[in-house]
């Protein structure tokens, strides 16, 4: 793997991973919140208009992304005076292993009254808040994998109670020699929460996410963003992981996440 300071290298539509990519289940597998880097990414490059703006986009990790170059391809599913829809599938040797669509809707100037705008209020912080290492050795020293190179500054959350509050930045960038953009920023960021509102019941080992669902009131401004999570779950062992998503300035976005039990 190359030694780039970025989570992927990138020549053409081939995609490799570097150490910085893998994710807590091994060094083998992609992290989900490197994934959802990428496919933000490529979403954006595709068919950039200047007159829109993206409101939404879904990623469905229907099969382990591995540490292994990635062909990453992406079309326009409808271009529309006011509506256009784009793709990006990511290929693992010739199999498709997740799928992302975002759409994006023409802007307009208007008045709003404030009660309908998105919450102005964000959480506590990060300034002032102590930091949260999700991984590292026991001299505190950063070790390959992203969540080792996250900064995270918590208010509440990674306990295994269902719900938690936190910051986060993302100091490397996702492809190497490109300064991430917000909404690539965000889309790294997006998978926490499931992570954030981990639930631990009996005889089960936390929970998994197969899905990344975001509606987007705006780009976030600045270099931190907060999530808010919280996991609902039914007796059928499946649920959903909620998160209003923050910058320091206010709401930025809503974030839905189905997770299901993993049985000891």
């Amino acid at each position: 793997m190359s030694k780039s300071e970025s989570l992927f290298v990138q020549d053409g539509n081939i995609f490799t991973p570097t150490s910085y990519a893998h994710g807590p289940w091994g060094t083998h597998l992609v992290h989900g919140g490197s994934t959802g880097g990428l496919m933000a990414y490529v979403l954006e490059q595709c068919a950039p208009n200047p007159d829109m703006r993206m409101v939404r986009t879904t990623l469905d990790m229907f099969r382990p992304v591995p540490m292994a170059p990635l062909r990453v391809e992406s079309e326009v599913l409808r271009e529309g005076r006011r509506l256009q829809m784009v793709e990006a599938t990511i290929y693992a040797e010739d199999k498709a292993v997740a799928r992302s669509v975002g759409i994006r809707m023409r802007k307009s100037e208007i008045k709003v009254p404030e009660k309908y705008q998105p919450s102005t209020a964000a959480p506590e912080g990060p300034v002032g808040l102590p930091e949260l290492k999700l991984s590292g050795d026991a001299q505190g020293e950063r070790l390959p994998g992203l969540n080792s190179n996250l900064e995270v500054r918590r208010l509440h959350g990674f306990d295994g109670k269902g719900e938690g509050c936190a910051w986060f930045k993302v100091p490397v960038p996702v492809v190497e020699g490109v300064k991430n953009t917000a909404f690539v920023h965000l889309g790294i960021i997006s998978d926490f929460g499931n992570g954030l509102a981990q639930l631990f019941l009996p005889e089960t080992m936390g929970m998994i996410n197969g899905d990344i669902n975001l509606y987007l009131h705006r780009d976030p401004r600045g270099e931190w963003i907060a999530l808010e999570s919280k996991a609902t779950m039914s007796e059928t062992g499946v649920g959903v992981v909620n998160t209003q998503v923050y910058d320091t300035d206010g709401l930025v976005a809503q974030c839905h996440q189905a997770v299901m039990v993993q049985i000891r």
